[in-house]
């Protein structure tokens, strides 16, 4: 059956970011009472069991932006940058690229990500922070062909989500704070929010 394939890409998705989890917690060093404390949070998440077994991009581009978030951190905390941290910069942010063709949320990733390393860069110009400004040119470029691809298809860059809508900022703040409350614990109408 084809939908199994969407089914199974979720779940390998989400299980490798399980993986990718323990890792990064163990290359933190991390207490083991902390981690267990963690996993069972990504464990039990209603959104994560719900979305790891649906066809659906969510797992696959949490996986890609898990795993560049893994790639920075490796690569912007070496103690010595070289080229192997270097090499690790520009995977997380071909990953990132990625992330935008996979969902557009990847345009905000590649925003939010970029706008940290340029905050790093201007509080210290090391080494390290202009590598990962530099690496950002290959999400920005995979982020460009998309925008080029769409023009070609349809005539504007957003492609055919062009939908006009219209959201007030308090609307915006109580539907953020819902999402926030729901990611964390699982819940879908916190007290007072409802």
């Amino acid at each position: 059956q084809p939908q199994w394939a969407g089914v199974f890409i979720s779940l390998m998705s989400f299980i490798a970011v399980t993986f990718l989890l323990n890792w990064m917690l163990y290359s933190l060093e991390i207490s083991f009472w902390v981690c267990i404390f963690i996993n069972a949070l990504w464990v039990v998440n209603e959104t994560l069991l719900t979305f790891s077994v649906a066809v659906g991009t969510e797992g696959l581009f949490t996986f890609t932006s898990f795993l560049s978030f893994v790639l920075i951190m490796k690569g912007l905390v070496s103690q010595k940058p070289d080229e192997s941290s270097f090499r690790l910069l520009i995977m997380a942010h071909i990953l990132i690229g990625i992330g935008y063709w996979i969902r557009y949320a990847g345009l905000f990733l590649f925003a939010g990500v970029y706008s940290f390393q340029m905050i790093r860069f201007s509080l210290s110009r090391s080494r390290a922070n202009r590598d990962a400004l530099v690496a950002g040119i290959f999400s920005a470029s995979f982020i460009l062909i998309g925008f080029i691809r769409n023009y070609i298809l349809v005539g504007t860059w957003k492609g055919g989500n062009s939908k006009i809508v219209h959201h007030s900022l308090i609307e915006t703040m109580i539907h953020f704070v819902r999402s926030i409350y729901q990611l964390l614990f699982g819940a879908t109408n916190p007290a007072g929010f409802g």
